[in-house]
């Protein structure tokens, strides 16, 4: 059964979901198609060398993608942009789709996006935030949490020096927690910090990456990771402690806080602080012990609740079943 996954660029953790989704799905015997929209060429070309294996595409217009479904004639879309809702419900209506939408955490809902889903046969929402807005929409309403490849993402050899990662997205509305865990992390002593993210941090002694397709593989050889979404939840199948700092410092992750769904969009919390930083990461500095703790937590909070194969036999479900339900018609989109 022929679907699109379908994702507008921005710097977050939706490809990277998209990436796992579409290696799960394709194993249910699903044939995706992965289609970005406004991807920079320099990007692309670093996608594509990821993509391998899947059916990719790299559409400038919407002209080019509505010709694109013309052509590939898939039964199920599935977008995971909210910039893409009304343009996915009127496709879908047009071509007699069923088409679902996934509401990644961070994304504030509103009343635009609400009336956007109206014809969604689903509503997949990864986090508790936009699930609490959105469960007034009825069952098609699921909360449905990141999955993560855990034979990806796996705890590496630690080393002595304490190895501080942030990974994620940084922009005008969270750009100055991002400046207040750069100068925290400058005041540590005997430590490497990590940058994976769109702009370059103002700690000289941070090591720049860049925006990777995906930090697995240096969030494994870390200690600590800072950011929100679903690059903490990369982070803690890395074995990783986690600070989740998004516009707000909704703090560690501890032992106390290890249920079942985390918040991690960032939105929550205080006012991020450089002091509260320093002194958070300071007290796992000293205290390696309390540091293993919560990163062995961590690890087994991803396994029991974000393991990619059961996240994507859930979504297959959902798909089967929206197949099982009609398609939009025109006058749904009144």
């Amino acid at each position: 059964m022929r679907l699109i996954l379908f994702n507008r660029f921005q710097y977050g953790g939706e490809t990277g979901h998209i990436l796992s989704l579409a290696r799960f799905i394709k194993e249910a015997g699903f044939q995706p198609f992965l289609v970005f929209a406004g991807y920079p060429n320099s990007f692309a070309q670093k996608y594509r060398n990821y993509l391998q294996g899947l059916n990719r595409f790299f559409i400038k217009t919407n002209e080019e993608f509505a010709l694109l479904i013309h052509s590939l004639r898939p039964s199920l879309l599935h977008t995971h942009s909210p910039a893409d809702f009304h343009f996915s419900a009127l496709l879908a209506s047009n071509y007699r789709l069923r088409w679902l939408a996934t509401v990644h955490e961070g994304v504030v809902v509103n009343e635009k996006i609400i009336r956007e889903l109206q014809t969604a046969q689903f509503i997949i929402c990864t986090g508790p935030t936009a699930f609490a807005v959105l469960k007034t929409l009825g069952e098609r309403v699921v909360l449905l949490p990141e999955g993560i490849d855990l034979k990806r993402c796996f705890p590496g050899e630690k080393g002595e020096l304490l190895t501080i990662t942030f990974a994620g997205k940084v922009e005008q509305k969270n750009a100055h927690a991002f400046n207040a865990l750069c100068k925290a992390i400058d005041l540590l002593e005997r430590r490497c910090f990590r940058v994976i993210a769109n702009v370059k941090p103002s700690s000289f002694n941070a090591h720049y990456a860049g925006w990777l397709p995906s930090a697995c593989h240096l969030l494994a050889e870390g200690d600590i990771v800072v950011g929100s979404g679903r690059f903490v939840l990369e982070g803690l199948a890395c074995g990783n402690a986690a600070l989740v700092l998004g516009q707000k410092n909704s703090g560690l992750l501890g032992p106390e806080n290890f249920t079942f769904p985390l918040d991690l969009s960032g939105l929550s919390g205080k006012e991020p602080c450089y002091r509260e930083i320093f002194f958070a990461l300071g007290d796992l500095y000293t205290d390696r012990h309390k540091l293993r703790r919560l990163q062995s937590q961590g690890r087994r909070y991803a396994c029991e609740n974000h393991d990619q194969r059961l996240i994507g036999e859930k979504t297959a479900e959902l798909y089967r079943r929206a197949l099982d339900s009609r398609p939009a018609a025109a006058h749904d989109l009144s």
